[in-house]
């Protein structure tokens, strides 16, 4: 059962009084003292109580509380050493799983737009990626040493993140191909070097990108490695020329202010 603050006991008090005893004025004054009391010793309680909850707790009383779980504050706000204790608690209760991974990034970055995920590699490595959010280099850190502390020994692991924004963030585009063999110009079929399953079931990719035929196509269908357009190519085009959805959602380096030209390089720590 949760504790709750009274704050009525004087009122309690005189409520509970016989009949006959219910008007008098110098019995109700005296056991409204009493209750007066009492109340305060409750407020003065329920402080002491309260202020030394994670939740509620600021200062030296959250310095406290992170000396018992061993987690030190450094520079870190009251509100950032506050979810860095969350994720320190979580740690020290580990059991490697990738649950408990995720629920520290969750608990530290404290972002509800957060989308926290755990890629395995074998035979013993992990990267957990923070996707969804811009994370500080410093918030990054304390997650890094915490899942360092978290996970089993032997287990290597890596913490992905980006100080900017997604749509500011250097990416590859996800999906290209190759032409398995030169082309001419009007060609209906695009044969690529590999099987089309990534490309989108019907759309517009760029043929040739960076080159002087660089050109858009659209194609109906793909069916094994091909390509079916909806009409032909215009301009002839080289083996291996690059074959990518159109526009692209890859930012390659630039500014990294404008996902139009450029992007930031993801951070990687060592956790």
């Amino acid at each position: 059962m949760a504790l709750t603050h009274v704050t009525d006991h004087e009122a309690q008090a005189l409520a509970r009084l016989v009949l006959q005893y219910s008007d008098k004025t110098n019995v109700r004054a005296l056991v409204g003292v009493g209750g007066a009391s009492v109340q305060t010793a409750e407020d003065v309680l329920w402080q002491l109580y309260s202020e030394r909850l994670l939740e509620d707790a600021v200062g030296a009383q959250l310095d406290n509380l992170g000396a018992v779980v061993g987690q030190a504050r450094e520079a870190s706000t009251d509100d950032q050493y506050r979810a860095r204790i969350r994720g320190r608690i979580l740690a020290n209760r580990s059991n490697n799983s990738t649950e408990t991974m995720i629920a520290i990034a969750a608990a530290v970055v404290n972002d509800p737009d957060l989308v926290a995920r755990v890629t395995a590699y074998a035979p013993a490595a992990f990267e957990l990626w923070l996707d969804g959010v811009s994370v500080t280099d410093d918030t990054a850190d304390a997650l890094g040493d915490l899942i360092r502390a978290a996970r089993a020994a032997g287990i290597g692991a890596r913490v992905i993140y980006s100080t900017e924004p997604a749509s500011d963030t250097f990416t590859f585009e996800p999906v290209v191909g190759f032409l398995d063999a030169a082309i001419l110009s009007g060609e209906t079929e695009l044969v690529l070097q590999a099987d089309a399953d990534a490309f989108p079931a019907a759309g517009t990719v760029k043929i040739g990108e960076g080159t002087a035929t660089e050109e858009n196509v659209t194609y109906s269908h793909r069916l094994g490695n091909v390509l079916y357009l909806t009409g032909s190519t215009a301009s002839a085009h080289a083996e291996n020329d690059a074959v990518r959805p159109s526009p692209t959602t890859g930012k390659g380096f630039g500014d990294d202010g404008d996902p139009a030209e450029g992007g930031v390089f993801a951070g990687v720590i060592a956790a």
